[in-house]
This record gives structure tokens, C-alpha cells and sequence, in this order.
């Protein structure tokens, strides 16, 4: 775990202070592997399992399922929050028919496929508790955990660790980005100029989120799209996009854009609304040929409750992919880049190039391959663990020649 030198610990408890720079050491950028959170939790499982459920037979269906189901039963038995009473004891029934006596001794027919209906009914609904309960209820045990009196043991602290690592991954699967975790750490947890047990509720106010509409307004420069939007005479709408033309305070001719989207905060709004942009400027580009439509790092957002947000700009820069390349690493990837082209075989080099030029122009230009190379917070984790695995092949390949 990262010991972030800038944390005063006069005045904290050992459980406070390990609580403190868990959070920020799991959403950390540059964090190693092992100290970054990791994507599977409870509800990205059951969210699987119920994806899995109309493919049927095809694609191995049944075992994509099994495998589902059984990576499902060990977040059962480990995580301690599902005892709760507000989840009616679904966890355990779950559990029961999961690990019954030779449950999985049939390779042909796994304890999902034998009671399909039943199962797919009760991940339904435990999906529906988690999405109302499981916060809270993680939120009071992280809290009770930290308030104990007596020194922590190595199982205490396994625990924090454990509540926040669930915590924060729950909250990806929600949509919330890994960036807004870590501002919450630098902005929260870090301001020592308030008590603790203060720094804790705003803290987990801020954790305890719920899904909501929000309208993102973002706004672009590009004279022939203004041109255009003006020929049409009013707003368009198209792939959730409603476009407006207008001439900024400098005078430029530009567009701004309102998306509308189901998020669970104002920066997982603004990531969701990019997305979504991005499907709807793919088809507007075709009529704007190759001119720049250049993007505004300010964006407003608007809440169910009619408040608005300004924000001066955001980028989600920390990923939450295991293979990602950090600032501080680039030395260490220029000497390994080398070796490889050094000692590899001219063909072998140039697949290297290859497979870095697609994926360069995927994540520049192209959101379709962005979505199939990098593991995206609220996509299943068979998903991303195999849609990593281009990247990571090459990342191999520098360790293979680099040595």
C-alpha cells in the first residue's frame, strides 16, 4: 500500500489513518497492480450472470455461466456486508445452493442450469436490494470497524481493506469514475483542517450515491457545424444529442450540445455524456468532412432538482486497467520498446508497430476499438479480462526482450 507523505497523522487512530491511505493508495494512478482496486464485486458478478442468461446455449453459454457462477459463490462467502438483514437473507440462499454437496460434479449441467428459472429470478432480486442497501449497509460496518478502540490486528486491517476495495469497485460498476474516487481521497480525506469524524461524513455522503437523470451541456467550436445548424433553423436531435448553434463571447461560431443520462454523479454524468457524443459526432463528421471540431474542456451539468453544476474542466485520466503506462514508467518503456526492436525479428517489429498504431488511433479516434482494448468501469469481468488481453500482449513482448 502507497504512504502518502503529505497525510498528517497527529490526531488519527491506527484505523483511521490505515483507512485513509487505503482509499487513496486503491485509487491511486500510479498505485501497482496489487494495490489498485479491482473490478469484481457483487453486483458487476450478478450483473454478468443476468447478461449471460439470454445467450442461451450459444457461445458456451453455459460455460461462460458456470465460470460466472463459481468467481459468484467466492464474493459470497467473502464478502461480510451481505449478512446484512436488508438483503433478506438472499446471499445466503444463493450461497446454499451454490456449495451444496456435489454441486459442481456434473460437468455438463452447474447448479445455474439445474434451477435456471429460480436462480435468474433471485439475482433479479438481489440485484435490485443491492443497488438500495448495499452502500449503507458497507458504509456502517467500514464505520464501525474504524471506531473500534482496541489496536487493530492483521485481520482488522484485512477487513478495512477488504470494505473499501468493495466500496470503491461497487461504485465503478455504477459508473462512477476512478478519477472522482481519487478527489474524494485528495479533497475529503486529506483536509486535516477538520476533525476526522467530519472528513468521514462528508466523506460518505459523497460515497453513498444514487442513480439519477442529469442534462450535460458541452459546448464545441466548428464554423461549418454551426453553419449547418444554422441552415436547419433549429435545435437537432439525433443519437441523444440535441445540438444548438450560437456565437460565442469571442465571436466564434459554435455548437453546444445537451445529453441527457441515467448517472450516479456529475463527473460519471460527464463521462457517460462523452461517450454518448462520441457515437453521435462519429455520423455528424461524415458531413463536416475533415474539419477540427474542437471540444471545450468546461462543461455545465444540471440534477433532477434543476441545480447546476459548472465545472472548468475534467479529464478521467486514471484508468482502471492494469496495463496502463504512467509518466514515471517511461524510461523504463523506452528501454524495454528498444530491446524488443533490437533483438526481434524484422516482422516481429513490425507487428509491434502495427498493433500500436491500431491501438493509438483506437483511443484518438475511434471509440469502438477504445471499448474493445481497455476494461471500462460497468462492463463484466470476463469482458474485461479478455479485452485487456490485446495490451497485455504486447507488454509481454517487452518484458520477453527487454530481459
Amino acid at each position: 500500500m502507497r504512504i502518502d507523505v503529505r497525510l498528517r497523522r497527529n490526531g488519527l487512530s491506527p484505523r483511521q489513518l490505515f483507512f485513509i491511505e487505503c482509499w487513496g493508495s486503491l485509487a491511486h494512478k500510479e498505485s501497482t497492480d496489487t494495490d489498485r482496486v479491482g473490478f469484481n464485486n457483487i453486483l458487476n458478478a450478478i450483473n454478468e450472470l443476468l447478461s449471460l442468461f439470454p445467450q442461451g446455449n450459444k457461445f458456451k453459454g453455459q460455460d461462460k455461466r458456470k465460470r460466472a457462477a463459481q468467481e459468484l459463490l467466492e464474493l459470497l462467502k467473502e464478502d461480510v456486508v451481505l449478512s446484512d438483514d436488508r438483503f433478506e437473507s438472499i446471499p445466503n440462499q444463493l450461497k446454499d445452493m451454490l456449495d451444496i454437496k456435489n454441486a459442481w460434479s456434473d460437468k455438463e449441467r452447474s447448479p445455474v442450469e439445474k434451477h435456471q428459472g429460480l436462480m435468474e429470478s433471485l439475482f433479479t432480486q438481489l440485484k435490485l436490494t443491492l443497488e438500495a442497501h448495499y452502500l449503507p449497509a458497507s458504509l456502517e460496518r467500514l464505520e464501525a470497524e474504524i471506531s473500534k478502540g482496541e489496536f487493530p490486528s492483521d485481520s482488522d486491517y484485512a477487513c478495512i481493506t477488504s470494505l473499501c476495495n468493495n466500496i470503491m469497485s461497487f461504485l465503478l460498476t455504477l459508473g462512477m469514475p476512478l478519477t472522482e474516487c481519487s478527489l474524494l481521497y485528495s479533497r475529503i480525506l486529506m483536509n486535516d483542517r477538520q476533525t476526522f469524524d467530519v472528513r468521514f461524513r462528508s466523506w460518505a455522503e459523497k460515497v453513498n450515491v444514487r442513480s439519477q437523470q442529469y442534462i450535460v451541456s458541452i459546448t464545441m467550436e466548428n464554423e461549418k457545424f454551426h453553419d449547418m445548424l444554422q441552415q436547419t433553423g433549429e435545435p437537432i436531435l439525433f443519437n441523444g444529442c440535441r445540438y444548438f448553434h450560437f456565437t460565442s463571447d469571442k465571436d466564434v461560431p459554435s455548437v453546444r450540445t445537451e445529453i441527457e443520462v441515467q448517472a450516479v454523479s456529475v463527473l460519471a454524468a460527464k463521462v457517460k455524456a462523452d461517450f454518448v457524443l462520441k457515437d453521435s459526432l462519429d455520423v455528424v463528421a461524415y458531413m463536416l468532412g475533415r474539419g477540427q471540431i474542437n471540444t471545450r474542456s468546461a462543461f455545465q451539468v444540471r440534477d433532477e432538482a434543476g441545480n447546476e453544476t459548472i465545472i472548468p474542466g475534467f479529464s478521467n485520466e486514471i484508468l482502471t486497467n492494469s496495463d496502463r503506462l504512467t509518466m514515471s514508467e517511461f524510461g523504463h518503456f523506452m528501454s524495454a520498446i528498444t530491446g524488443l526492436f533490437t533483438r526481434a525479428s524484422p516482422e516481429s517489429a513490425r507487428k509491434v508497430s502495427s498493433g500500436h498504431g491500431l491501438w493509438s488511433t483506437g483511443r484518438t479516434g475511434c471509440l469502438f476499438l477504445c471499448h474493445h482494448f481497455i476494461p471500462v468501469p460497468g462492463r463484466s469481468t470476463t469482458a474485461n479480462r479478455a479485452t485487456s488481453a490485446g495490451s497485455k500482449a504486447i507488454h509481454l513482448l517487452f518484458l520477453r526482450f527487454s530481459n
